[in-house]
């Protein structure tokens, strides 16, 4: 009994606990017997972790597109390619239509697909420009009285069409894409004519009353 006690007195003193050991064994053995457990445990940790990493990898290759077609396009622009300019901006509104909200303009990319447009025409194209020309289009349309069966952004956009160069006022039609004229000195074209919106883009179609609300939203003018 004495010689029990003396070794109780000397783990105590050396720093230890009596219960140490023990506890230490039964948790090792704990986690030997439960290892499924934990490793089942561990799947939504994994599984929100790699939805994380694979969020942040979309946003980014997304991101990298847009901004590789910003530089498409000003490229084009600073060469007069109209065709392949204009082709380039609806494929950055089309990211616009889409379900993922990743893919939509920011008003950054607004504000440089217009800069890009007017810089490179002498102010002759560009969203803002088209903008000014819906804007006076609509006035106009209220002004007129001649929506009284329909609404006033009916006949503004045949106005508007009109007046960019989209519409035929003469057939009483829009001009298909492949009427477009593409190949012209810059002093031909009409004021607004590109980039052109008109046509469908994914089943939508360009809405320059929801454009002209962006712009003014973004202070893009």
């Amino acid at each position: 009994m004495l010689e029990r006690y003396l070794e109780l007195t000397d783990y105590r003193n050396s720093g230890g606990h009596f219960f140490d050991q023990p506890s230490k064994k039964t948790f090792k053995e704990l986690v030997k017997k439960n290892k499924i457990a934990i490793f089942l445990c561990m799947i939504p940790v994994i599984f929100l972790f790699w939805t994380v990493y694979e969020s942040i990898n979309e946003k980014n290759s997304i991101q990298r597109q847009k901004d590789e077609t910003l530089v498409e396009l000003k490229i084009n622009l600073e060469q007069n390619n109209w065709r392949k300019a204009d082709i380039l901006t609806r494929v950055l509104f089309r990211g616009s239509y889409s379900n993922n909200p990743r893919t939509k303009l920011s008003c950054n990319d607004y504000y440089i697909i217009n800069k890009n447009w007017i810089e490179n025409s002498n102010g002759r194209f560009g969203l803002t420009v088209q903008k000014y020309l819906w804007q006076k289009s609509l006035s106009q349309a209220i002004q007129s009285k001649k929506w009284l069966f329909d609404n006033e952004n009916s006949q503004a956009l045949l106005l508007f069409g009109e007046v960019v160069g989209w519409r035929s006022r003469k057939e009483n039609r829009w001009l298909r894409y492949d009427e477009i004229v593409f190949e012209a000195p810059l002093e031909q074209f009409p004021t607004g004519y590109f980039p052109v919106s008109w046509g469908e883009i994914d089943e939508h179609n360009w809405d320059m009353p929801a454009l002209s609300k962006v712009l003014n939203q973004c202070e893009i003018r």
